[in-house]
């Protein structure tokens, strides 16, 4: 009966400490519409990033394609646009 609570217990753990790999987000540059096109058809570079609970861990593989003739340099950068630990809204 312990064996199979603790067999329980571990198979839960393990489960939710697995790494979600989300699909890969394909981006390529357009130099005659000077524009990016997601060939998804997603707009937004990080969607797969939506709703993350504090501990989990998520992957996700961006690639970029460079359709012009010209040189870019791409840089990204993420931002926390809200903390926890700051928001004071619910407080009186």
């Amino acid at each position: 009966k312990n064996i199979l609570k603790t067999l329980v217990v571990t198979t839960v753990l393990a489960l939710s400490m697995t790494t979600i790999h989300a699909a890969d987000t394909n981006v390529s540059f357009d130099g005659d519409a000077e524009d990016f096109i997601f060939l998804d058809g997603s707009q937004d570079l990080f969607d797969n990033f939506k709703n993350i609970m504090p501990g989990e861990v998520r992957t996700q593989n961006i690639v970029l394609k460079n359709d012009d003739h010209r040189e870019l340099r791409f840089y990204l950068s993420a931002d926390v646009l809200d903390s926890l630990d700051t928001d004071t809204s619910g407080l009186s």
